[in-house]
């Protein structure tokens, strides 16, 4: 895995190691795009019991190339979305949002620890903003209720002569004889 792959399967295991987060976001209503087996993670339909619902998406992010003399260094942006079907703040949303919080706060453990090409890469994880709406369910596939988005920061530098190493890998001039 890459890094930026790593990192939302990371956010994931973070979200995870709640037991509370477990206990009230059944495994269904967890909305992988890191799943190698589903290539449609997106529910069609949406019923009572598939709320609330968690996905996490990757959204923007700036890269530095080369910011040092032998590193390059991105920063990734991942937004953690929930939906709740229900328009009490405290019975659903204020408790899902806790636990995302209360998860993040162990990314030194999580996040920091990750390696690529044996090197550990992340060097910051922040929650840059979150927001939270009741107002809008076209946007949230017609879910009624409140829903939030959390956006996570993570700062990752990597050594450039391994980011170069990538282009060699496999030769595709073979392909075009």
């Amino acid at each position: 895995m890459n890094p930026f792959e790593m990192v939302l399967t990371e956010l994931w295991n973070m979200l995870l190691a709640h037991p509370q987060f477990v206990r009230d976001v059944k495994e269904q209503n967890r909305i992988h795009f890191d799943d190698a087996d589903n290539r449609s993670p997106i529910k069609s339909t949406i019923a009572a019991a598939d709320l609330p619902e968690v996905a996490i998406l990757t959204s923007t992010g700036t890269a530095n190339i080369m910011s040092t003399s032998s590193t390059s260094m991105t920063i990734r942006q991942y937004s953690i979305m929930v939906s709740t079907g229900d328009y009490r703040y405290t019975e659903i949303l204020a408790k899902v949002e806790w636990y995302v919080f209360c998860a993040m706060v162990g990314w030194k453990n999580r996040i920091s620890g990750l390696q690529w090409k044996g090197k550990t890469f992340a060097k910051r994880l922040n929650v840059v903003f979150f927001f939270n709406d009741t107002a809008n369910p076209e946007k949230n596939r017609n879910i009624k209720g409140w829903s939030a988005v959390w956006v996570i920061e993570v700062e990752m530098h990597l050594q450039t002569s391994d980011l170069l190493a990538e282009l060699n890998q496999g030769d595709i001039s073979d392909d075009a004889n």
